[in-house]
């Protein structure tokens, strides 16, 4: 099954922590790293921080079934060192955005997440490498949703 993810980092080493985070990705059982975006530095979004945002988006094909591909993201983010009861600055954080026409809320997994059409950091490079594809239940497609963002701005 196709899924994205998005990456983010405001840690440093940040392009590391983004590295290690594909390379344990790509090791995980029935995954397989398709391509990545290239990688934005951002400012923090609905945080404070001094520390600004390396984000960017891959493409993965696995076998897992969503929730366990949610665990597995998870895992590698405490793996780097995350932990999610302290702050908001983060070595990794890993987003499951869209997993292959997949609309579910369950076990505090919400596809496709609820708030990516508002977010730049994650629309602009998601859009650099699946910009036509069509993610409900907006129904428009990346390259839209961005479009539509920037449009707001």
């Amino acid at each position: 099954m196709k899924a994205f993810v998005a990456l983010g980092s405001n840690i440093p080493p940040r392009k590391a922590h983004i590295k290690r985070a594909l390379e344990l990705l790509g090791k995980g059982p029935g995954v397989h790293v398709k391509q990545c975006s290239r990688l934005y530095e951002t400012e923090p979004v609905g945080m404070k921080s001094s520390h600004r945002f390396l984000n960017g988006v891959c493409e993965v094909e696995t076998t897992l079934e969503p929730v366990k591909f949610m665990a597995l993201l998870l895992r590698i983010e405490k793996e780097l060192g995350r932990d999610r009861s302290k702050g908001m600055d983060r070595e990794i954080d890993l987003d499951l955005l869209y997993y292959e026409n997949k609309i579910l809320d369950v076990q505090g997994l919400t596809l496709p997440h609820p708030r990516l059409a508002e977010r730049a950091f994650v629309l602009e490079p998601w859009q650099e490498i699946a910009p036509d594809l069509v993610v409900a239940p907006w129904n428009k497609t990346v390259a839209q949703m961005f479009k539509d963002l920037k449009g707001k701005g």
